[in-house]
Protein backbone atom coordinates (compact mmCIF):
# COMPACT_ATOMS: atom_id res chain seq x y z
CA UNK A 1 0.00 0.00 0.00
CA UNK A 2 1.31 3.37 -0.69
CA UNK A 3 1.23 6.52 1.44
CA UNK A 4 -0.41 9.60 0.31
CA UNK A 5 2.31 11.67 1.95
CA UNK A 6 4.46 10.02 -0.63
CA UNK A 7 5.48 12.14 -4.09
CA UNK A 8 3.85 11.41 -6.85
CA UNK A 9 5.67 10.67 -10.31
CA UNK A 10 3.52 11.75 -13.20
CA UNK A 11 2.66 9.54 -16.82
CA UNK A 12 2.43 12.20 -19.08
CA UNK A 13 -0.77 11.38 -21.37
CA UNK A 14 -1.08 13.29 -25.42
CA UNK A 15 -3.80 13.19 -27.36
CA UNK A 16 -7.48 13.16 -28.39
CA UNK A 17 -10.54 14.37 -26.04
CA UNK A 18 -13.66 14.29 -27.56
CA UNK A 19 -17.53 13.71 -26.91
CA UNK A 20 -18.73 9.96 -27.72
CA UNK A 21 -22.79 9.47 -28.50
CA UNK A 22 -23.37 6.28 -28.66
CA UNK A 23 -26.39 4.91 -30.43
CA UNK A 24 -26.70 1.03 -29.89
CA UNK A 25 -28.51 -1.12 -32.28
CA UNK A 26 -29.42 -4.71 -32.11
CA UNK A 27 -28.56 -5.18 -35.93
CA UNK A 28 -25.96 -2.94 -37.94
CA UNK A 29 -28.82 -1.10 -40.42
CA UNK A 30 -28.61 -1.76 -44.26
CA UNK A 31 -28.26 0.97 -46.41
CA UNK A 32 -31.29 2.71 -46.98
CA UNK A 33 -33.04 1.40 -43.80
CA UNK A 34 -34.78 3.05 -40.74
CA UNK A 35 -33.93 1.13 -37.65
CA UNK A 36 -34.77 2.21 -33.83
CA UNK A 37 -32.03 2.50 -31.48
CA UNK A 38 -31.70 0.55 -28.06
CA UNK A 39 -30.14 2.94 -26.15
CA UNK A 40 -28.58 6.46 -26.33
CA UNK A 41 -25.70 7.68 -24.45
CA UNK A 42 -23.23 10.50 -24.38
CA UNK A 43 -19.59 10.04 -22.52
CA UNK A 44 -16.57 11.35 -22.99
CA UNK A 45 -14.43 9.51 -25.36
CA UNK A 46 -10.87 10.04 -27.49
CA UNK A 47 -8.53 7.42 -27.19
CA UNK A 48 -5.67 9.26 -24.77
CA UNK A 49 -8.66 11.28 -22.87
CA UNK A 50 -9.80 7.36 -22.28
CA UNK A 51 -6.61 5.74 -21.56
CA UNK A 52 -5.72 8.99 -18.88
CA UNK A 53 -8.86 7.95 -17.37
CA UNK A 54 -8.23 4.59 -17.22
CA UNK A 55 -5.25 4.94 -15.32
CA UNK A 56 -6.13 8.28 -13.13
CA UNK A 57 -9.52 5.52 -11.59
CA UNK A 58 -7.11 2.47 -11.04
CA UNK A 59 -4.15 4.69 -9.05
CA UNK A 60 -6.41 4.34 -5.35
CA UNK A 61 -6.50 0.71 -5.54
CA UNK A 62 -4.49 -0.70 -2.18
CA UNK A 63 -1.99 -3.31 -4.05
CA UNK A 64 -0.16 -0.36 -6.05
CA UNK A 65 2.90 0.46 -3.86
CA UNK A 66 4.07 3.81 -5.39
CA UNK A 67 2.04 6.90 -6.15
CA UNK A 68 1.45 7.70 -9.53
CA UNK A 69 -0.34 10.84 -11.23
CA UNK A 70 -1.93 11.04 -14.65
CA UNK A 71 -1.64 14.14 -16.31
CA UNK A 72 -3.40 14.87 -19.56
CA UNK A 73 -2.27 17.25 -22.49
CA UNK A 74 -5.13 17.63 -24.82
CA UNK A 75 -7.29 20.88 -26.73
CA UNK A 76 -10.97 21.25 -26.37
CA UNK A 77 -13.46 23.65 -27.47
CA UNK A 78 -14.74 26.79 -26.07
CA UNK A 79 -18.41 25.47 -25.65
CA UNK A 80 -20.45 23.07 -23.00
CA UNK A 81 -19.36 19.69 -24.39
CA UNK A 82 -15.59 21.11 -23.59
CA UNK A 83 -16.47 22.31 -20.24
CA UNK A 84 -18.13 18.72 -19.81
CA UNK A 85 -15.28 16.88 -20.56
CA UNK A 86 -12.71 18.38 -18.67
CA UNK A 87 -14.99 17.73 -15.84
CA UNK A 88 -15.23 14.12 -16.63
CA UNK A 89 -11.83 13.73 -16.64
CA UNK A 90 -11.53 15.53 -12.83
CA UNK A 91 -14.18 13.04 -11.87
CA UNK A 92 -11.57 10.53 -12.73
CA UNK A 93 -8.85 12.15 -11.24
CA UNK A 94 -7.25 13.45 -14.44
CA UNK A 95 -4.86 16.06 -13.65
CA UNK A 96 -5.67 18.78 -16.22
CA UNK A 97 -3.20 21.25 -14.98
CA UNK A 98 -0.91 21.12 -17.38
CA UNK A 99 0.05 24.73 -19.47
CA UNK A 100 -0.98 22.55 -22.69
CA UNK A 101 -3.93 21.32 -21.58
CA UNK A 102 -6.09 24.03 -24.11
CA UNK A 103 -9.14 25.71 -24.86
CA UNK A 104 -9.50 26.18 -28.46
CA UNK A 105 -10.50 29.80 -29.85
CA UNK A 106 -13.10 31.84 -28.70
CA UNK A 107 -16.74 30.11 -29.87
CA UNK A 108 -14.91 26.73 -31.34
CA UNK A 109 -16.46 23.34 -31.11
CA UNK A 110 -15.11 20.15 -29.17
CA UNK A 111 -14.73 17.21 -31.30
CA UNK A 112 -17.39 15.09 -31.47
CA UNK A 113 -17.78 11.12 -32.27
CA UNK A 114 -20.74 9.69 -33.48
CA UNK A 115 -20.71 5.62 -33.09
CA UNK A 116 -23.01 2.85 -33.84
CA UNK A 117 -23.21 0.05 -31.65
CA UNK A 118 -24.07 -3.03 -33.23
CA UNK A 119 -24.98 -5.98 -29.65
CA UNK A 120 -25.50 -8.97 -32.19
CA UNK A 121 -22.00 -9.09 -33.91
CA UNK A 122 -20.11 -6.73 -30.73
CA UNK A 123 -18.93 -4.35 -33.42
CA UNK A 124 -19.03 -0.24 -33.45
CA UNK A 125 -18.84 2.02 -36.28
CA UNK A 126 -17.69 5.37 -35.77
CA UNK A 127 -17.93 8.96 -37.58
CA UNK A 128 -15.86 11.69 -36.62
CA UNK A 129 -16.42 15.76 -36.23
CA UNK A 130 -12.62 17.08 -35.50
CA UNK A 131 -14.43 20.45 -34.16
CA UNK A 132 -12.96 23.68 -34.58
CA UNK A 133 -10.79 24.00 -31.39
CA UNK A 134 -8.20 22.34 -33.58
CA UNK A 135 -5.29 20.51 -32.46
CA UNK A 136 -2.03 21.45 -29.73
CA UNK A 137 0.71 22.83 -32.18
CA UNK A 138 3.98 23.24 -32.16
CA UNK A 139 3.98 26.91 -31.01
CA UNK A 140 1.53 26.26 -28.20
CA UNK A 141 4.45 23.65 -27.49
CA UNK A 142 7.25 25.79 -27.65
CA UNK A 143 5.53 28.67 -25.70
CA UNK A 144 5.69 26.67 -22.34
CA UNK A 145 8.68 26.00 -20.35
CA UNK A 146 9.56 21.92 -20.60
CA UNK A 147 10.74 21.53 -17.24
CA UNK A 148 6.98 22.26 -15.63
CA UNK A 149 6.00 20.34 -18.50
CA UNK A 150 8.21 17.21 -17.53
CA UNK A 151 8.14 17.96 -13.67
CA UNK A 152 8.61 14.49 -12.02
CA UNK A 153 6.89 12.82 -15.28
CA UNK A 154 8.30 8.79 -15.75
CA UNK A 155 6.80 8.13 -18.75
CA UNK A 156 4.71 9.49 -22.08
CA UNK A 157 2.12 8.04 -23.45
CA UNK A 158 0.97 9.36 -27.34
CA UNK A 159 -1.90 8.38 -28.79
CA UNK A 160 -0.99 9.64 -32.17
CA UNK A 161 -3.16 12.33 -32.81
CA UNK A 162 -1.64 16.01 -32.15
CA UNK A 163 1.06 14.62 -34.00
CA UNK A 164 3.33 17.99 -34.27
CA UNK A 165 2.74 18.37 -30.55
CA UNK A 166 3.46 15.04 -29.64
CA UNK A 167 6.78 14.91 -32.00
CA UNK A 168 8.01 17.52 -30.14
CA UNK A 169 7.83 16.23 -26.63
CA UNK A 170 8.87 12.13 -27.51
CA UNK A 171 12.51 14.37 -28.57
CA UNK A 172 12.11 16.21 -25.23
CA UNK A 173 11.20 12.95 -23.47
CA UNK A 174 14.23 10.78 -25.11
CA UNK A 175 16.59 13.19 -24.36
CA UNK A 176 15.66 13.36 -20.67
CA UNK A 177 16.04 9.15 -20.52
CA UNK A 178 11.76 9.35 -19.97
CA UNK A 179 10.16 5.82 -21.58
CA UNK A 180 7.60 6.52 -24.76
CA UNK A 181 4.91 4.73 -25.63
CA UNK A 182 2.23 4.97 -28.57
CA UNK A 183 -0.82 3.80 -29.42
CA UNK A 184 -1.15 3.49 -33.10
CA UNK A 185 -4.26 2.51 -35.49
CA UNK A 186 -3.45 3.49 -38.52
CA UNK A 187 -1.23 5.30 -41.70
CA UNK A 188 -1.85 9.16 -40.73
CA UNK A 189 0.67 9.85 -43.21
CA UNK A 190 2.31 12.20 -40.79
CA UNK A 191 5.94 12.38 -41.07
CA UNK A 192 5.83 13.10 -37.44
CA UNK A 193 3.88 9.95 -36.55
CA UNK A 194 6.98 8.31 -38.36
CA UNK A 195 9.26 10.31 -36.21
CA UNK A 196 7.54 8.73 -33.09
CA UNK A 197 6.98 5.16 -33.92
CA UNK A 198 10.88 5.19 -33.95
CA UNK A 199 11.58 6.78 -30.70
CA UNK A 200 8.97 5.19 -28.88
CA UNK A 201 10.05 2.22 -26.47
CA UNK A 202 6.68 0.54 -26.41
CA UNK A 203 4.14 -0.10 -29.37
CA UNK A 204 0.87 -0.79 -28.76
CA UNK A 205 -1.35 -2.05 -31.61
CA UNK A 206 -4.03 -4.55 -32.96
CA UNK A 207 -3.80 -6.99 -35.00
CA UNK A 208 -5.81 -5.48 -38.21
CA UNK A 209 -3.58 -2.47 -37.74
CA UNK A 210 0.13 -1.13 -39.14
CA UNK A 211 0.34 -3.61 -41.75
CA UNK A 212 -0.46 -1.29 -44.52
CA UNK A 213 1.53 1.61 -43.17
CA UNK A 214 4.84 -0.30 -42.33
CA UNK A 215 4.53 -2.07 -45.61
CA UNK A 216 4.10 1.46 -47.37
CA UNK A 217 7.44 2.78 -44.95
CA UNK A 218 9.12 -0.39 -45.84
CA UNK A 219 8.55 0.16 -49.50
CA UNK A 220 9.72 4.07 -49.35
CA UNK A 221 12.90 2.59 -47.15
CA UNK A 222 13.80 0.35 -49.99
CA UNK A 223 13.14 2.44 -52.73
CA UNK A 224 16.05 5.26 -51.02
CA UNK A 225 18.40 2.80 -49.60
CA UNK A 226 18.17 0.70 -52.88
CA UNK A 227 17.78 -2.36 -50.77
CA UNK A 228 15.35 -5.19 -52.26
CA UNK A 229 12.41 -6.36 -50.95
CA UNK A 230 12.12 -9.21 -48.31
CA UNK A 231 9.97 -12.68 -49.74
CA UNK A 232 7.00 -13.47 -47.69
CA UNK A 233 7.88 -14.75 -44.29
CA UNK A 234 8.42 -18.97 -44.14
CA UNK A 235 7.13 -20.77 -40.81
CA UNK A 236 9.25 -23.67 -39.94
CA UNK A 237 7.60 -26.39 -38.75
CA UNK A 238 6.46 -25.51 -34.66
CA UNK A 239 6.62 -28.00 -32.16
CA UNK A 240 3.78 -29.99 -31.70
CA UNK A 241 2.91 -28.14 -28.44
CA UNK A 242 1.95 -24.96 -30.67
CA UNK A 243 -1.04 -25.17 -32.44
CA UNK A 244 0.24 -23.89 -35.98
CA UNK A 245 -2.88 -21.29 -36.40
CA UNK A 246 -1.04 -19.87 -32.91
CA UNK A 247 2.39 -20.14 -34.66
CA UNK A 248 0.83 -18.33 -37.68
CA UNK A 249 -1.04 -15.58 -35.52
CA UNK A 250 2.84 -15.57 -34.17
CA UNK A 251 4.35 -14.55 -37.71
CA UNK A 252 1.97 -12.53 -38.31
CA UNK A 253 1.95 -10.31 -35.53
CA UNK A 254 6.09 -10.09 -35.80
CA UNK A 255 5.14 -7.24 -38.20
CA UNK A 256 6.20 -4.20 -36.54
CA UNK A 257 8.94 -5.25 -34.07
CA UNK A 258 10.75 -6.99 -37.52
CA UNK A 259 10.45 -3.95 -39.21
CA UNK A 260 12.31 -1.53 -36.45
CA UNK A 261 15.02 -4.38 -36.22
CA UNK A 262 15.36 -4.79 -39.87
CA UNK A 263 15.61 -0.49 -40.44
CA UNK A 264 16.36 0.67 -37.34
CA UNK A 265 18.19 -2.39 -35.22
CA UNK A 266 16.06 -1.56 -32.14
CA UNK A 267 16.86 -4.34 -30.08
CA UNK A 268 14.73 -2.59 -27.02
CA UNK A 269 11.74 -1.27 -29.21
CA UNK A 270 8.42 -3.92 -27.31
CA UNK A 271 5.20 -4.28 -29.29
CA UNK A 272 1.87 -5.19 -27.71
CA UNK A 273 -0.57 -6.65 -30.13
CA UNK A 274 -4.16 -6.86 -29.11
CA UNK A 275 -5.80 -9.83 -30.84
CA UNK A 276 -9.49 -9.74 -29.47
CA UNK A 277 -11.36 -12.25 -28.10
CA UNK A 278 -7.91 -14.39 -28.87
CA UNK A 279 -5.83 -12.28 -26.21
CA UNK A 280 -2.52 -10.37 -26.59
CA UNK A 281 0.62 -11.42 -27.04
CA UNK A 282 4.36 -8.98 -26.24
CA UNK A 283 7.24 -9.23 -28.07
CA UNK A 284 10.46 -8.21 -26.39
CA UNK A 285 13.73 -8.67 -28.46
CA UNK A 286 16.59 -10.80 -27.23
CA UNK A 287 19.30 -10.57 -29.31
CA UNK A 288 20.05 -8.62 -32.47
CA UNK A 289 22.85 -9.90 -35.11
CA UNK A 290 23.42 -7.72 -37.91
CA UNK A 291 26.28 -9.02 -40.54
CA UNK A 292 27.06 -10.13 -44.08
CA UNK A 293 26.45 -13.43 -45.38
CA UNK A 294 26.65 -15.51 -48.65
CA UNK A 295 23.57 -16.80 -48.26
CA UNK A 296 20.92 -16.77 -50.91
CA UNK A 297 17.70 -14.35 -49.93
CA UNK A 298 15.12 -14.95 -47.26
CA UNK A 299 12.88 -14.35 -45.12
CA UNK A 300 12.22 -17.55 -42.10
CA UNK A 301 10.74 -17.75 -38.63
CA UNK A 302 11.39 -20.59 -36.25
CA UNK A 303 9.34 -21.19 -33.24
CA UNK A 304 10.93 -22.26 -30.59
CA UNK A 305 9.62 -23.35 -26.68
CA UNK A 306 11.90 -24.54 -24.20
CA UNK A 307 10.96 -25.39 -20.85
CA UNK A 308 10.86 -21.83 -19.86
CA UNK A 309 9.74 -19.89 -23.02
CA UNK A 310 8.31 -19.39 -26.01
CA UNK A 311 11.18 -17.87 -28.08
CA UNK A 312 11.08 -16.57 -31.99
CA UNK A 313 13.54 -16.58 -34.04
CA UNK A 314 13.39 -14.58 -37.40
CA UNK A 315 16.01 -14.63 -39.98
CA UNK A 316 16.75 -12.49 -43.17
CA UNK A 317 19.15 -12.43 -45.97
CA UNK A 318 18.51 -9.60 -48.27
CA UNK A 319 20.55 -6.85 -50.37
CA UNK A 320 21.47 -3.66 -50.43
CA UNK A 321 23.36 -2.30 -53.85
CA UNK A 322 25.32 -5.44 -54.14
CA UNK A 323 25.84 -6.13 -50.50
CA UNK A 324 24.13 -8.72 -48.67
CA UNK A 325 23.16 -8.09 -45.57
CA UNK A 326 21.64 -10.90 -42.86
CA UNK A 327 19.99 -9.98 -39.85
CA UNK A 328 19.02 -12.84 -36.93
CA UNK A 329 16.67 -11.27 -33.88
CA UNK A 330 15.83 -13.33 -31.01
CA UNK A 331 12.41 -12.46 -29.50
CA UNK A 332 10.48 -13.23 -26.21
CA UNK A 333 7.02 -13.80 -26.70
CA UNK A 334 4.62 -13.20 -23.40
CA UNK A 335 1.00 -13.97 -24.14
CA UNK A 336 -2.04 -13.69 -22.11
CA UNK A 337 -5.76 -14.99 -23.03
CA UNK A 338 -9.36 -13.27 -22.28
CA UNK A 339 -11.29 -13.34 -19.14
CA UNK A 340 -13.99 -15.90 -20.15
CA UNK A 341 -17.95 -15.52 -19.48
CA UNK A 342 -18.79 -11.83 -19.53
CA UNK A 343 -21.79 -10.44 -21.36
CA UNK A 344 -19.47 -7.82 -23.80
CA UNK A 345 -22.21 -4.60 -24.14
CA UNK A 346 -19.46 -2.39 -26.52
CA UNK A 347 -16.18 -2.76 -27.19
CA UNK A 348 -15.77 0.71 -27.47
CA UNK A 349 -12.59 2.22 -26.01
CA UNK A 350 -10.98 -1.60 -24.74
CA UNK A 351 -8.34 -1.19 -26.51
CA UNK A 352 -7.66 2.56 -24.54
CA UNK A 353 -8.27 0.33 -21.41
CA UNK A 354 -5.85 -2.36 -21.97
CA UNK A 355 -3.13 0.15 -22.87
CA UNK A 356 -4.22 2.43 -19.35
CA UNK A 357 -4.21 -1.23 -17.19
CA UNK A 358 -0.79 -2.11 -18.91
CA UNK A 359 0.56 1.73 -17.84
CA UNK A 360 -0.67 1.88 -14.70
CA UNK A 361 0.63 -1.43 -13.69
CA UNK A 362 3.98 -1.18 -14.97
CA UNK A 363 4.66 1.98 -13.22
CA UNK A 364 3.05 1.11 -9.67
CA UNK A 365 4.88 -0.88 -8.37
CA UNK A 366 7.97 0.02 -5.93
CA UNK A 367 10.61 -1.03 -5.87
CA UNK A 368 11.29 -1.63 -9.86
CA UNK A 369 10.77 -5.01 -10.78
CA UNK A 370 13.44 -6.91 -11.53
CA UNK A 371 11.88 -9.77 -13.07
CA UNK A 372 10.47 -10.30 -17.16
CA UNK A 373 7.34 -12.00 -14.95
CA UNK A 374 6.74 -8.54 -13.11
CA UNK A 375 7.85 -6.32 -15.60
CA UNK A 376 5.58 -7.85 -19.12
CA UNK A 377 3.86 -10.40 -17.50
CA UNK A 378 1.78 -9.17 -14.44
CA UNK A 379 0.77 -5.60 -16.71
CA UNK A 380 -0.43 -7.89 -19.98
CA UNK A 381 -2.59 -10.15 -17.37
CA UNK A 382 -3.93 -6.99 -15.30
CA UNK A 383 -4.47 -4.82 -18.45
CA UNK A 384 -6.39 -7.39 -20.16
CA UNK A 385 -8.75 -7.83 -16.87
CA UNK A 386 -9.50 -3.89 -16.77
CA UNK A 387 -10.25 -4.12 -20.83
CA UNK A 388 -12.45 -7.26 -20.07
CA UNK A 389 -14.81 -5.12 -17.03
CA UNK A 390 -14.71 -2.18 -19.72
CA UNK A 391 -16.89 -4.43 -22.18
CA UNK A 392 -19.13 -4.95 -20.20
CA UNK A 393 -20.60 -1.35 -19.95
CA UNK A 394 -21.72 1.33 -22.67
CA UNK A 395 -19.46 3.53 -24.50
CA UNK A 396 -15.32 4.21 -23.49
CA UNK A 397 -15.62 4.63 -19.83
CA UNK A 398 -18.97 4.28 -18.12
CA UNK A 399 -17.23 0.92 -17.28
CA UNK A 400 -14.14 1.44 -16.47
CA UNK A 401 -12.68 -0.27 -13.38
CA UNK A 402 -11.76 1.81 -10.14
CA UNK A 403 -9.24 0.81 -7.41
CA UNK A 404 -12.04 0.11 -5.09
CA UNK A 405 -12.98 -2.54 -7.83
CA UNK A 406 -9.36 -3.63 -7.57
CA UNK A 407 -9.68 -4.11 -4.25
CA UNK A 408 -13.18 -5.80 -3.61
CA UNK A 409 -12.57 -8.23 -7.01
CA UNK A 410 -8.52 -9.04 -7.28
CA UNK A 411 -7.35 -8.28 -3.67
CA UNK A 412 -5.73 -5.96 -1.92
CA UNK A 413 -2.08 -7.18 -1.84
CA UNK A 414 -0.11 -7.41 -5.11
CA UNK A 415 0.21 -10.98 -4.60
CA UNK A 416 -3.17 -11.58 -4.47
CA UNK A 417 -4.21 -9.52 -7.11
CA UNK A 418 -1.90 -11.67 -9.09
CA UNK A 419 -3.29 -15.12 -8.20
CA UNK A 420 -6.70 -14.06 -8.91
CA UNK A 421 -5.81 -12.83 -12.54
CA UNK A 422 -4.17 -16.14 -13.01
CA UNK A 423 -7.63 -17.69 -11.88
CA UNK A 424 -9.40 -15.82 -14.49
CA UNK A 425 -7.77 -15.64 -17.75
CA UNK A 426 -7.33 -17.86 -20.33
CA UNK A 427 -4.36 -19.43 -22.79
CA UNK A 428 -3.63 -17.19 -25.70
CA UNK A 429 -6.06 -18.50 -28.85
CA UNK A 430 -7.96 -20.65 -26.57
CA UNK A 431 -4.12 -22.96 -26.26
CA UNK A 432 -2.85 -24.83 -23.56
CA UNK A 433 0.72 -24.42 -24.23
CA UNK A 434 1.31 -20.70 -22.17
CA UNK A 435 4.92 -20.76 -21.47
CA UNK A 436 6.60 -17.02 -21.15
CA UNK A 437 10.23 -16.07 -19.91
CA UNK A 438 10.42 -16.32 -16.02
Amino acid sequence: MHSENEPEDVILVIGSCALDRLLTTSKYPVPDSKVRSIAYNEVGGGNAANTASAMALLQSAQCWTRNVRVKFLTKVGDDLVGVQLKKELHNANVDTSSPLFLIGPQGSASAITTILVELEGHTRTCIHTPGTCGELTSEEIESVDMDTVFENVIHLHSDSRHTDAAVQLAIEAKRRGIPISIDCEKDRKSKSLDVILELSDIIFTNAHCLGSYLERLESELEANANRIALPPRSIKSPPDCIQEDTAEIYSQSLGPSAFFTRWYSQARKQVIVTHGAKGALHYRPLSVKIGSSPSKILNNVDIQQTKDMIQLVHETVDRINSQTVSCRAEYAIHQVGVVGDIDIVDTTGAGDAFIGGYLIASYSTEPKPTTTEETVQFPLDFATWVSAVKLQGPGARSSLPTGCDVDNVLGSSLDLVKSKLKQQLGFFNGSPSKMNPP
